[in-house]
């Protein structure tokens, strides 16, 4: 019987004091006051419990079963944003973490997301209470509407992330055509069309098919070739959401078609219950850019001088079908610093996901002027992220303990010893949480409807003006 063993079965004897010196015979420190704060816990001495946890998670960032035992205890404080925090922050789920979170979010008025995380729950082979839990929501916030999402092959994943969402409040269908008929069949179905990025299937439809009395949503992710965007039938739309200010501006600025549409920016914002972060050395450096010459000459710089202080191994993520120039002046410089053993090169084929998976520290040299996905996904995954200070807005958006405007300032950052992770992963959960991003979209579709209802009482009304003027 394992120690573990022998207090749970003491604790069920209420033999409080046997139990504690047990604990305090365990190895390993943070086990012994991981244990410490479940009997006081079973003590009912809430403040000492709290204490051992806090302890716990001090010494180990994202330690998980401290994590999952705060977050239960601050929940019966009434803490409950930080009970949701620190539940989606434990590695290996289960169903009770799920269910704690969507207690959590749903006494912060999140209903659609606590839908989302009760259903989560219910996969792990939930107890009876959470299907009530989850029955008694939907009944309450559940819609008549009938969503059909064309998805888009490069943004398929957000496709599908979006209708297990969405699907606990309407009708939700992902499509990802194969054919006309396919399409056909999933339009005539629904009153609301939704597409992901702007493609082909678009034009298509927006061109050919009769629109009656559905209300067409696109989302647009990026900047894409001129002769698609002219062969789009942009009265077609009633709403456009744009991803990004930056992308937003360009459309705007370049076709007076959008102009009138309503339009709406709602930032890609990360699944924080897909996403744990981890424990981390900090020797492993992921180096993005988006193949600027100056950028990656900077990154390789970068990437030199902190060779020269410490064992660190780099890894530079290349686009897609790299020019054979810049792999050429890679080799080149590798061969010149003696750096072929610690430098490696990642291929667009890995996911950014997999990529920051087993990495320890980010480095962004980019000159855009919005916060990337990527970045976020880098913070969300608990790596002390780094970005270019390249313009005033990035400069904005982020804190400036996440920027750097030199080599010097970087290398500095890095090689302190001070990089706290829990920094980067709260400013996702406090900007970039998906129940924001779910929360405008819920509100989106919901005006649609509003707005329908407000455009007819219009006619209404000038329809009878019209009339009396007549009769007078």
């Amino acid at each position: 019987m394992s120690i573990f063993e022998e207090i749970s079965q003491l604790l069920s004897k209420q033999e409080f004091e046997k139990a504690i010196s047990l604990a305090q015979m365990l190895q390993s420190q943070t086990d012994q006051l991981n244990a410490l704060g479940i009997i006081f816990y079973y003590m009912q001495d809430f403040e000492k419990s709290y204490e051992n946890f806090l302890k716990v998670l001090e010494l180990e960032t994202f330690h998980p079963a401290a994590s999952y035992n705060l977050a239960r205890l601050v929940y019966q404080k009434a803490d409950y944003k930080l009970a949701w925090r620190l539940s989606l922050r434990v590695q290996h789920k289960f169903a009770g973490v799920y269910e704690l979170a969507a207690d959590a979010v749903k006494a912060l008025g999140n209903l659609h997301m606590a839908t989302y995380y009760y259903r989560k729950a219910i996969k792990y082979k939930a107890a009876e209470n959470v299907f009530k839990k989850y029955n008694e929501l939907i009944n309450q916030i559940r819609k008549s509407q009938n969503i059909v999402i064309f998805a888009d092959s490069k943004e398929r994943y957000f496709s599908y992330q979006l209708s297990n969402v969405l699907s606990s409040i309407y009708n939700v269908e992902v499509v990802l055509p194969k054919s006309a008929d396919e399409v056909l069949n999933a339009f005539n179905k629904v009153n609301i069309v939704w597409f992901e990025g702007l493609n082909n299937i678009l034009a298509q439809v927006s061109n050919k098919l009769p629109k009656n009395d559905r209300k067409i949503i696109v989302r647009i992710y990026d900047i894409v070739e001129e002769s698609l965007i002219n062969n789009i039938n942009w009265y077609f739309i009633d709403e456009i959401i744009f991803s990004s200010e930056v992308v937003r501006r360009f459309y705007e600025k370049r076709y007076e078609e959008l102009l009138s549409i309503k339009r709406i920016t709602i930032e890609k914002c990360v699944d924080l219950s897909e996403i744990a972060p981890l424990k981390r050395s900090n020797k492993k450096i992921a180096l993005i850019c988006d193949m600027n010459y100056f950028g990656l000459l900077s990154l390789l710089e970068i990437a030199r001088k902190l060779a020269e202080k410490d064992k660190f191994e780099f890894y530079l993520r290349l686009p897609e079908n790299p020019p054979v120039e810049i792999i050429q002046n890679i080799e080149i410089w590798l061969k010149k610093y003696n750096l072929h053993n610690t430098f490696f090169l990642s291929t667009a084929g890995e996911s950014f996901y997999d990529f920051f998976n087993n990495k320890d520290v980010s480095i962004f040299y980019n000159f855009s002027e919005e916060v990337s996905y990527f970045i976020i996904l880098s913070m969300a995954m608990g790596l002390p992220t780094f970005v270019y200070e390249s313009n005033e807005i990035i400069s904005q958006r982020l804190p400036k303990d996440f920027l750097f405007s030199s080599l010097e300032e970087v290398v500095s950052k890095i090689t302190s010893k001070s990089l706290d992770p829990v920094v980067f992963r709260e400013y996702v959960e406090d900007n970039y949480p998906l129940e924001r991003e779910i929360e405008s979209i819920v509100n989106l579709i919901e005006q649609i409807d509003e707005n329908d209802l407000f455009a007819e009482m219009i006619l209404y009304t000038i329809g009878n003006t019209h009339l009396s003027n007549e009769v007078k």
